[in-house]
């Protein structure tokens, strides 16, 4: 991210999360131990009266690491898992050292900047930029990742969302989408800001796409005619071809590839009951497990388990179903942004390792933004 979900405004603290497993029953990980025996650490927002700010513990709940202070809008791990890039909805694109809680800004100007993600190389960092005056004004930036060389990949004249790296890192698939009144569409654009094309375009208007680990497919959100309900939809990356969309009967709230690019993880929702599927590209082989109001969720780096939450973070273990809180209370609300990768990531030149993270959304931060009407919410 990077997470696919109709972009509106949402706050960042919200109702306790309660979960149970269908296919599976619920439970939780035995004494001792991380759930699953995974490793790398979660990577958290928290808010409490005198600890907002960002986290990061071991999957079994202990090591609890604070890093920054304020409120988090998005965060993501770097490839080799030593930083952490954040955004907290104010002007600047932080981070900060794995070990560390001395953030430090990378990116300058008097722009909001919103959504981030790493290139594949650690290298460098996409974000979103936004000038809180002039309504519409969404820009996609790419900073080195020590700061210093910003550009901007997109026009002042659109609108650009979500950046998602290809694994060769000389291209980044995003939504673009123009003031004509044409719904939104999934452009390529290549890192020099050469070769920009439309990947998907339709009557649909089409969100938050992000391509998948191995760089086969683009997985995205689309509405279009009278539904309210937002359909998943996975594409070939090479050509824009439909390979795999949900049911018209269901919305898609959230979605995660899976760190392997084997799986989809995503959430829907009929009013007060939700799902977490797990599913093929092609919709195959696809398990199902009732949760509760998710508003985050991230694969471990081994594919074996997901943290999901919105008031706490939890960890559910895909094998046993076995449901484990490990962050979040009563007085302090938390939401999983990250899962830091301990292991080489097999997509990447000489086997990198990199974050687990593939979708990112940007609507619950300090600043919320409602692309559909292209208004800030009313404060």
């Amino acid at each position: 991210m990077t997470v696919i979900a109709r972009r509106a405004a949402a706050p960042l603290v919200a109702v306790a999360l309660a979960a149970s497993m269908t296919s599976c029953g619920a439970g939780s990980a035995g004494a001792g131990g991380e759930p699953g025996g995974r490793n790398g650490r979660i990577v958290f927002s928290n808010y409490g009266r005198e600890t907002t700010g960002l986290y990061s513990v071991r999957p079994d709940g202990s090591g609890r690491r604070k890093h920054a202070r304020g409120l988090i809008e998005r965060a993501e791990v770097s490839p080799d898992g030593s930083r952490v890039a954040f955004t907290t909805g104010r002007r600047q694109v932080m981070a900060v050292d794995i070990d560390s809680s001395k953030p430090r800004a990378l990116t300058t100007g008097r722009t909001f900047k919103l959504g981030v993600a790493w290139s594949p190389d650690g290298e460098h960092l996409a974000f979103e930029s936004i000038r809180y005056r002039f309504e519409g004004n969404i820009r996609i930036g790419v900073v080195d990742s020590e700061g210093g060389d910003q550009r901007f990949l997109t026009s002042a004249r659109a609108y650009s969302t979500s950046p998602s790296w290809f694994p060769d890192g000389r291209r980044i698939v995003y939504g673009c989408e123009h003031f004509s009144g044409n719904f939104g569409d999934v452009c390529v654009i290549g890192t020099d800001g050469s070769g920009k094309r439309v990947l998907v375009g339709s009557e649909f208007d089409e969100e938050d796409p992000a391509i998948s680990p191995d760089g086969e497919h683009v997985a995205l959100i689309a509405y279009g005619g009278h539904e309210s309900a937002g359909r998943l939809v996975v594409v070939a990356a090479d050509s824009g071809e439909e390979v795999f969309r949900t049911a018209s009967t269901l919305n898609v709230e959230r979605a995660e590839w899976s760190p392997d690019a084997s799986k989809l993880a995503y959430l829907t929702c009929r009013a007060s009951s939700c799902r977490l599927h797990v599913v093929a590209p092609d919709g195959s082989d696809e398990k199902a497990f009732a949760v509760d109001e998710v508003y985050d969720l991230v694969w471990a780096p081994d594919g074996s388990a997901i943290a999901f939450g919105q008031a706490s973070v939890k960890v559910l273990d895909l094998e046993s179903g076995a449901i484990t809180r490990i962050a979040g209370d009563r007085n302090n609300q938390a939401s999983p942004l990250a899962w830091q990768r301990a292991a080489p990531n097999p997509f990447l030149s000489g086997g990198a390792p990199a974050s687990s993270r593939a979708f990112r959304h940007t609507e619950n931060g300090a600043l919320d933004w409602n692309l559909k009407s292209r208004k800030f919410p009313a404060r």
